[in-house]
């Protein structure tokens, strides 16, 4: 039986994230930010997936799943707002 993670990186390091993944048993790993960018060294698409990579794992982006536009745009305003 396959098994699903989730996981988050805020605070992390792509390092931390990586061993975290092994050490959980993890093959692949899912993206499923709508935009696959980061400010953060080693998050953006192409840093992970090539980090996840150098461990053996698989990287997917399913951008579909990700938060749309108008729903980043919110957030955004309610922190706007505090």
């Amino acid at each position: 039986m396959s098994r699903l993670f989730t996981i988050g990186y805020e605070g992390a390091t792509p390092a931390a994230l990586n061993d975290a993944l092994v050490t959980a048993g993890v093959d692949v790993l899912v993206d499923i930010r709508a935009v696959a960018n980061s400010r953060r060294p080693g998050f953006s698409k192409r840093a992970l997936s090539a980090g996840v990579d150098e461990r053996g794992l698989g990287y997917l982006h399913l951008r579909a799943l990700g938060t749309p536009a108008e729903g980043r745009a919110a957030a955004r305003a309610a922190g706007m707002r505090r």
